[in-house]
């Protein structure tokens, strides 16, 4: 079973899947006017319980207005959350 982002990720690697910007954006030249920084913040249950951590970050990566990611404090094997993932709290 594969995470939706691992599937997007290897269909773009493949080229079966080309990222592209928004419409009426800058067409995807990372121009740093429009460039975006993103936060992400990996799930527990993606990251922690099944270690899939590289997917998401080079699929947020491959987009055109994507200039930067950022990572919360906690992140990668030291994520954490609620601990909700898979209906499990705490």
């Amino acid at each position: 079973m594969l995470h939706h982002t691992q599937l997007l990720n290897r269909l773009s690697e493949r080229g079966r899947l080309t990222p592209v910007s928004p419409p009426g954006e800058s067409g995807g030249t990372k121009d740093a006017s429009t460039a975006l920084t993103v936060l992400l913040s990996t799930g527990v249950t993606l990251g922690r319980h099944n270690h899939v951590y590289a997917p998401p970050r080079e699929l947020l990566g491959a987009l055109p207005e994507v200039s930067a990611l950022s990572e919360m404090p906690r992140h990668g094997e030291k994520s954490f959350c609620c601990g909700a993932g898979g209906a499990r709290m705490w």
